[in-house]
């Protein structure tokens, strides 16, 4: 027998509803997007490691060789299969020889310019 306090998996009415989230803001004002990998900015981003790369003449196996990883991994990172966290950036940018501020930099800029 249920107890009279816990509501049975039929009855919803005692589950509190969560009210639909309004849109946040960041400290400085901005608006905060919904997570996606297919943002303009996730495209841009995407699309600068991908030239760093071959800017660095190296082939995905190549810099898969340098990062300790398979080919395939670094293929689902230029295609955003795979969302590249700040470590694994880091990791990336010191394979191609690139200090990572510079990267943020030319990231930065290229989204300004859009």
């Amino acid at each position: 027998m249920p107890d009279a306090q816990c509501p049975t998996l039929r009855d919803t009415s005692a589950i509190p509803r969560r009210e639909p989230e309004k849109r946040q803001t960041s400290p400085c004002g901005a608006g905060i997007r919904t997570k996606t990998i297919h943002s303009v900015e996730h495209t841009y981003f995407l699309n600068l490691v991908r030239q760093v790369r071959e800017r660095q003449g190296l082939t995905q196996e190549q810099l898969a060789e340098k990062l300790g990883a398979n080919q395939s991994f670094v293929s689902k990172c230029e295609r955003g299969e795979w969302r590249i966290d700040v470590i694994e950036l880091q990791a990336f940018c010191q394979a191609l020889d690139v200090d990572v501020i510079e990267f943020m930099i030319e990231l930065q800029e290229r989204q300004r310019s859009r």
